[in-house]
């Protein structure tokens, strides 16, 4: 489905009273993610996940290199190619406020990529799809007219969620989407999520340095390091016989391992 081909990505960095100076973000970095796939993105922090996140979404461009969707290059999309992707293709972040505005009601929030979109011409019919997913996600109807603020954390991730998948997109990037919940909370959203990709065959790039979530939601698993994944396999391939020092020095941090 989306292919990340040879990606190389630098950032010049500035410090007081000190040169300039290059950081390699990514290098030589190459992933396939498969129709209905999970991977499994991990490594510690500094490795370069959240760059090759925003990379393969086409967030950020890459210094050398091709992000291919569906085997076309999505840096010679065309304008109406590129609104297209957008659609198939959504973010779930972290703090889930980076994705829902402060200033609007939940349900407008979920509601605004239908109107972007031009999806449903009514806007009873718009309310109706915001209820929907509200519910699957979790939410209550009563939750279209609260504020972000209003909600905990977990509503907020589950609103945010739902805003995610209001366009039926067709793959999902997910960036640390549980970190700062509560473990009782996290299971939830995982389980939420594990929903959703065998309810709607929604591929997915889960990123996390937390390998017991991984092993819990991936099917296969990428290891990167310095900018370049070292390792590659199935979820039970990784956790029974990992090939790398590199990912049984991550797999150790795991308590209770087998």
């Amino acid at each position: 489905m989306i292919e990340a081909i040879n990606i190389e990505k630098s950032y010049f960095q500035t410090k007081i009273f000190s040169k300039k100076r290059v950081v390699t973000a990514l290098k030589n970095f190459n992933l396939k993610i498969e129709r209905n796939d999970i991977i499994g993105l991990v490594g510690e922090s500094g490795s370069g996940k959240s760059t090759a996140a925003r990379i393969i979404i086409g967030l950020e461009k890459p210094d050398k290199g091709e992000i291919l969707f569906l085997g076309q290059n999505i840096s010679n999309y065309s304008s109406q190619q590129l609104k297209e992707f957008r659609r198939k293709t959504q973010f779930i972040f972290q703090n889930p406020y980076s994705s829902l505005n402060p200033r609007l009601k939940v349900g407008y929030s979920v509601e605004e990529p239908l109107i972007i979109h031009k999806i449903f011409k009514k806007k009873f019919e718009r309310r109706e799809q915001v209820f929907e997913m509200l519910e699957n996600c979790g939410l209550e109807r009563e939750y279209y007219d609260r504020y972000p603020h209003q909600l905990s954390g977990g509503q907020s991730q589950r609103a945010a969620i739902a805003r995610a998948l209001i366009l039926k997109p067709e793959f999902i990037i997910a960036d640390e989407p549980t970190s700062s919940l509560d473990i009782s909370v996290q299971a939830q959203i995982l389980n939420l999520l594990k929903q959703f990709h065998h309810k709607f065959n929604i591929t997915m790039l889960f990123i996390s340095h937390d390998l017991s979530v991984i092993r819990f939601i991936a099917t296969k698993v990428a290891v990167l390091k310095d900018g370049e994944v070292v390792e590659f396999a199935t979820n039970e391939d990784f956790f029974r016989n990992p090939k790398t020092q590199y990912s049984k020095a991550l797999l150790s941090s795991i308590a209770g391992k087998n």
